[in-house]
């Protein structure tokens, strides 16, 4: 599935970082969906929170922004904008 390799990407991401800060628990990430992305926020937020069961990030606030901006260089993606660790 298209969105579960995307998510994945993304958790091994914030892991990376999380490391990278010697930190212990993620407490909030901000994703930002491009138009053309195919992610809703509903849709984002359930694949991130079931794939994010059991790792670091699973009791993180997620925000979440769509862009609605079809002709952004990003529009068909899916950024990892920040995260909070601790």
């Amino acid at each position: 599935m298209h969105e579960s390799g995307l998510i994945a990407g993304l958790l091994r991401q914030i892991e990376e970082e999380m490391r990278a800060a010697g930190a212990r628990e993620v407490v909030s990430v901000q994703l930002w969906a491009g138009a053309l992305s195919q992610f809703t926020d509903a849709h984002l937020r359930e694949h991130f929170l079931h794939q994010a069961q059991g790792t670091p990030a699973e009791a993180a606030h997620l925000a979440i922004e769509c862009s609605e901006d079809l002709t952004h260089p990003d529009a068909a993606h899916l950024v990892l904008k920040s995260i909070e660790v601790r």
